[in-house]
């Protein structure tokens, strides 16, 4: 979806995400290394022990580099690296680890967690003032609302529960070509892993604390899942929610813990042919996604191309000198911007709600994509003027005309003057 709807941004959005799982390794990585085996003399153990710690200090080091570096590409990918994070303390607990262990470890992740956001926003707030520019986007974020009084907790629980809520609802949603039987595909799925868990929770090799432990991380998991509706509450869509997604990697984890009983060898092949279907789904979403994307594309360059010439026919007209205005937009021209019934199912994802690719600025499309050489009047607001107002939306004959002597595109009403 990322890819399809934002091309332009599409490196650094798969670059963030790709440091943010990197942070999330590095985590988990410099925190297992040990010395296993003891030299034979002190200062060779000594020596052994300095240079393993100082192995662990660097990857941590690099873990909040790479962290840091995603959250100044696209912030909402701290999710995936927290989640991430998250599953790697629930598998160190199922794996029978120490409990003590266990919990120095999520512990540890949490802090590395909490100081690259730390430096993120020191160099952010170092950045923006060198340079001059008011930080934004602070009133639409939950964690600096937040505060210690009963109010704005219970805001936050309430908007925890509605984010928990909503994902889960999500699931059971029927939609792409898999259609009603994706909820079944959840349904199915979220069954075998409450079976595997209760069969982890009886298991009497695993010690009670990481019984007890298993089940408070357990509940934390769909939050974990859906924490970027809790971070930036009505500011967050399907691009920002893509730690979401590693609802199935917890299906995928679950299948390392073998069970004996041939019952257990017909699950995890219950749980692998699940995975396939969802992942041949989002195969078939994304193909439509830019075959859609694609169309737009051809779409807007001919209207773009039939635009260009309606206003060079226009008397008078000189490329390049003759300012030329756009009032209103193409997402709003009823005649214009008309559904495809074939692609239904996506026009509630982002990017995909329209069918021309320059839906809000038709002049950057023309100047930028296209190299056309125009004078683009933005001084004034024609769609305001009583002479736009009475010209007829466009393709109609009177669409485009000169006001005041300027060219004038009229694209939509007033309201949606863009």
């Amino acid at each position: 979806l990322t890819g399809a709807t934002y091309v332009y941004c599409m490196d650094e959005y798969a670059l963030a995400l790709l440091l943010a799982a990197v942070s999330a390794y590095l985590f988990q990585w410099s925190g297992r290394r040990q010395v296993r085996r003891r030299p034979n003399s002190r200062r060779a153990y000594l020596r052994k022990w300095i240079t393993t710690e100082a192995v662990r200090a660097g990857g941590a080091a690099a873990g909040l580099l790479a962290l840091t570096a995603s959250l100044a590409l696209y912030q909402p990918y701290f999710t995936v690296a927290a989640a991430l994070c998250l599953l790697a303390v629930v598998r160190q607990a199922a794996r029978g680890e120490r409990l003590r262990a266990v919990i120095l470890s999520g512990v540890r992740h949490l802090l590395l967690l909490v100081s690259g956001f730390v430096l993120y926003y020191g160099l952010w707030t170092i950045v923006c003032a060198a340079v001059g520019v008011e930080k934004q986007r602070l009133d639409s974020a939950a964690l600096p609302q937040s505060g210690a009084d009963g109010a704005n907790q219970a805001g936050l629980w309430t908007l925890t529960r509605s984010a928990n809520l909503n994902y889960l609802a999500n699931l059971f949603r029927g939609n792409g070509v898999l259609g009603g039987l994706l909820a079944v595909v959840h349904v199915l799925l979220l069954a075998l892993l409450l079976w595997r868990l209760v069969r982890l929770l009886t298991d009497r090799r695993l010690a009670m604390g990481n019984r007890i432990l298993l089940v408070l991380l357990a509940l934390l998991l769909p939050t974990a899942f859906c924490s970027v509706s809790v971070l930036i509450p009505g500011d967050d869509h399907a691009l920002t929610a893509f730690a979401g997604e590693l609802f199935y990697l917890l299906a995928a984890v679950s299948m390392e813990f073998r069970l004996r009983r041939r019952f257990g060898v017909r699950v995890r092949r219950l749980l692998a042919a699940l995975l396939c279907l969802v992942l041949w789904q989002h195969v078939v979403s994304a193909n439509q996604a830019y075959m859609k994307k694609d169309l737009e594309k051809n779409a807007t360059i001919a209207l773009a191309s039939q635009i260009i010439g309606r206003i060079e026919a226009v008397e008078g007209y000189v490329p390049g000198e003759t300012p030329v205005a756009f009032a209103g937009r193409l997402d709003t021209n009823p005649y214009l911007d008309r559904s495809r019934p074939a692609f239904a199912p996506l026009d509630t994802q982002v990017g995909l709600w329209h069918n021309f690719s320059a839906t809000y600025n038709l002049g950057r499309y023309l100047t930028d994509y296209l190299n056309y050489p125009l004078l683009w009047d933005l001084e004034m607001r024609y769609a305001e003027l009583d002479e736009v107002k009475a010209m007829p939306l466009y393709p109609a004959e009177g669409s485009v005309g000169i006001v005041r002597g300027t060219v004038v595109v009229k694209l939509s009403g007033p309201r949606s003057d863009g």
